[in-house]
C-alpha cells in the first residue's frame, strides 16, 4: 500500500493536502498517466472514501457502538433507584461474606448456580427439611448483619 498526495478544493474554495491509500499495481499505473488523469482519480477516491466514512458513522449500529465502550442511558431506568439497588446488592455481599463457609456454598448452590435445595440435600445424604432450617438461620444472619 502507498499513500499518494494530491489537493482538494474545499466549499469555502481553499485547498486541502489529502492522500489516499492505494495498492502497488494502482500506484505504478497511475505513474505512468498525466498529472491531471492522476489528479480526478485520486479526488474521486478520497470522495469515496469520505463518503463511505460519513456512512459508516451516521449508520453504526448501537450494538457496536456499546461494544465499544460507548454507553447509553436509558431514560426510562432511573439511576437513583439502580444506584440504591447497586448498594443494597453490595451490602448483601458484604453480609453473605459474613457466613461460615458451609453457609456461603449452600447460598452459592442455590443463588448462583440454581440448585434445588431437594438436590443439595440428597447430596449431603440430609433431610430436606434440614436444608429448609439451614437456610433460616442463614436468612437470620442476613437480616441481622442488614440492620446494623
Amino acid at each position: 500500500m502507498k499513500k499518494l498526495f494530491t489537493q482538494i478544493v474545499k466549499k469555502n474554495g481553499e485547498l486541502k493536502d489529502v492522500y489516499v491509500c492505494v495498492d502497488d499495481e494502482t500506484a505504478r499505473v497511475l505513474e505512468q498517466v498525466d498529472e491531471e488523469t492522476r489528479h480526478t482519480y485520486l479526488q474521486e477516491e478520497y470522495k469515496m472514501f469520505m463518503a463511505d466514512y460519513r456512512y459508516k458513522r451516521r449508520n453504526q449500529s448501537l450494538e457496536k457502538s456499546v461494544d465499544n465502550g460507548f454507553d447509553v442511558i436509558d431514560e426510562k431506568q432511573d439511576v437513583e433507584e439502580m444506584a440504591i439497588k447497586e448498594a443494597d446488592m453490595q451490602r448483601i455481599l458484604e453480609a453473605i461474606k459474613t457466613l461460615n463457609d458451609e453457609q456461603q456454598w449452600l447460598v452459592k448452590q442455590v443463588y448462583v448456580y440454581g440448585r434445588k435445595k431437594l438436590e443439595i440435600a440428597a447430596e449431603l445424604g440430609i433431610d430436606n427439611s434440614s436444608v429448609r432450617d439451614r437456610f433460616r438461620v442463614i436468612f437470620k444472619k442476613i437480616k441481622k448483619f442488614l440492620k446494623n
